[in-house]
């Protein structure tokens, strides 16, 4: 098992979890600072200080995505699945810009910077017809 007491190298921060703390701009702050690598954003605090605003904070401090979670469920009541199934796509495209590179992507024995920071990267949305 990877001892995860010496680096945050494959840490990532759900960002529903510190909602409370702040907004998202100052959660990707903070991720930076304390030498968190990876977020992965709730879609409702990326609207709320903007998309844009958004990817360019996570671009600045380096950060990498995990993963970009939304509320919209595949399993939705059958009247409204052609909505929901369009607002996951929606989603989709949103992270794109986010996205400067994925984790899976990098070599598994890279040493990362000691203040590059860092990487997003957890559950990666997959559009279903």
């Amino acid at each position: 098992m990877r001892d995860f007491s010496r680096t945050h190298e494959w840490l990532s921060l759900n960002t529903a979890t510190v909602r409370r703390q702040g907004d998202l701009l100052a959660i990707i702050e903070a991720c930076a600072r304390h030498d968190i690598r990876a977020i992965s954003p709730w879609r409702d605090q990326v609207a709320q200080v903007g998309l844009e605003r958004a990817a360019r904070a996570i671009r600045q401090t380096g950060l990498k995505l995990s993963g970009y979670c939304r509320g919209g469920m595949f399993t939705a009541d059958p009247a409204r699945r052609g909505e929901i199934r369009d607002d996951n796509r929606r989603a989709i495209d949103e992270a794109k810009p986010s996205r400067p590179t994925q984790r899976s992507q990098q070599p598994r024995t890279r040493s990362i910077p000691k203040r590059a920071r860092s990487s997003p990267t957890s559950r990666r949305a997959t559009p279903t017809s």
